[in-house]
Order: structure tokens, then sequence, then C-alpha cells
């Protein structure tokens, strides 16, 4: 399924899949697929949102320009966070 038809999809539909997703700092998010085995970047993993930043004066403040996440078991370079919190960034994504 593509284009009009996947953007009217119901949530059974699209597996699970909601139109838009709401986040917010200290949500625990959670992969669903094996994106990165070598760096435990895997499925299951359960992670902690840290910061949500957005360009300052955009245009499009609805969608962030990153997302810090704490991933525990993560073992590859991260970046350190103003609470000195080792994360890695996350940059949304816009379909249509």
């Amino acid at each position: 399924m593509n284009g009009s038809k996947a953007l009217k999809a119901n949530s059974e539909i699209a597996k699970g899949f909601e139109y838009e997703l709401l986040l917010a700092k200290n949500a625990y998010i959670i992969l669903i697929v094996n994106l990165w085995v070598s760096t435990s970047f895997v499925n299951g993993v359960i992670e902690i949102i840290m910061d949500i930043l957005y360009k300052e004066k955009s245009e499009h403040t609805f969608l962030p320009t990153i997302i810090l996440v704490f991933f525990n078991k993560y073992n590859s370079p991260t970046l350190t966070n103003l609470e000195e919190v080792l994360v890695i960034f996350i940059i949304p994504i816009q379909c249509m």
C-alpha cells in the first residue's frame, strides 16, 4: 500500500503503525527491528527519549530537528547532552 491509500489506512491495516507519533521527553521507546546488531541496536531494546530539539524560529515546528535518546547498551560513538548523559541522535523523517 502506498500514496493516498496509505494515508487513509487505519492502524489495523497498517500493522499497528499510526499516522502520527506523539513523543515526549522521558518517554520510553522500543525498537521493533534489528537496525544495527553489532552495536546492540536491536529488536526489543527499550530506551528513553532524553531531549527533543527544534530549530529556532522554524516554520515547521511540528517536526523536531533531532531527538536525543539514551540507549543503555549501545556501544558505538555517542554525544553528551547538557545533563552529561550519553545519547545518540535520531533525525526524524516525514513520510507522505
